[in-house]
């Protein structure tokens, strides 16, 4: 039985990633920041055979070199997704994880990036593939935080000689993984609940969870994505139409008709992180996934649905 380990054990990501690699008879190590919180992670998982936690922080060199070693590969899905250090935490806690697994022998690495690091500019035109990188002038932190953490990553493989595969999603949605771990359908609950009052005309490019968790296995699996990158998104559905759709099936939530201008979109600071999704004459293809992996993704529409009936079963709206 082969050992991964998976960082950013309590995340969203991960906790279909554990659930995927559990299920194909792996067995897992998920990093944790604190032992209660991987006692919690244990429990919410069913206490599976075969899995184990460890306490390491991005923010520090120490833990991880007990936790790699003796695993066969390393699955990094930890990452900051804001704050006033998000750029230097990805960067340097990728890195403190890559060294600890060099130095414990571990040279299979799966890294957990973003399309957000291969945003188009607003003269990008066409169908864009893996070899497109996002010019860093034209990010915000967040977006900049995942191009430069990915390029840590591959800079350090190169000089390592580490087999390293980058897995890069879009708007990551799906089932809730419990009524406190459901990432980004924060925004589909937002649209349910009336708290966002509006849609805007943005695109999102969506990975449902369980693809996404899939292809990391894929990934790992198979020896020709070694030194490449995946995209992980290659269809989009529009902000009004996810409305639309929640409307439709959820006429008694509180789903909006309202377009906000764009505008007022972009006068508005709160609402700027919709302005990279708006207006684009780009998009994104997972062909080389689907030829080299026999992967396939769920369409926009079914992920949202299934989305949201989850977050109904989970009684939040």
């Amino acid at each position: 039985m082969k050992t991964v380990v998976i960082t950013g054990g309590t995340g969203y990501i991960a906790h279909f990633a554990i659930q995927e690699f559990l299920e194909k008879d792996y067995a897992v190590r998920a990093s944790v920041r604190t032992p209660e919180k991987g006692a919690l992670l244990a429990e919410s998982l069913g206490n599976p055979e075969h899995f184990s936690t460890f306490s390491a922080d991005l923010t520090s060199a120490e833990g991880w070199g007990g936790g790699l070693k003796g695993v066969d590969a390393l699955l990094h899905l930890a990452s900051p997704l804001g704050g006033e250090n998000v750029i230097d935490t990805a960067v340097n806690g990728t890195l403190n994880v890559l060294e600890a697994a060099h130095a414990a022998g571990v040279d299979r690495v799966i890294l957990l990036s973003s399309q957000a690091a291969a945003t188009g500019n607003d003269d990008t035109t066409g169908l864009l593939t893996e070899d497109f990188w996002a010019n860093p002038a034209e990010l915000d932190g967040y977006r900049l935080s995942k191009l430069k953490a990915e390029q840590a990553a591959w800079d350090f493989a190169k000089t390592h000689h580490m087999n390293l595969t980058t897995i890069l999603p879009g708007t990551v949605l799906g089932p809730a993984a419990s009524t406190h771990n459901i990432s980004t359908n924060s925004i589909l609950l937002s649209l349910l609940t009336g708290e966002l009052p509006f849609t805007v005309n943005a695109d999102f490019d969506t990975t449902n969870v369980r693809d996404l968790a899939r292809l990391m296995r894929l990934a790992l699996e198979n020896d020709a994505s070694i030194h490449q990158r995946y995209f992980a998104a290659g269809e989009s559905i529009a902000m009004p139409e996810m409305a639309r759709l929640l409307k439709e099936q959820y006429p008694e939530a509180k789903a909006t008709d309202t377009v906000l201008d764009d505008a007022t979109v972009a006068a508005t600071p709160e609402l700027s992180d919709f302005l990279p999704m708006m207006n684009r004459q780009y998009h994104y293809t997972t062909e080389k996934a689907e030829r080299e992996l026999s992967w396939k993704q769920a369409m926009p529409q079914e992920t949202v649905l299934e989305a949201a009936a989850s977050l109904k079963k989970e009684g939040l709206f």
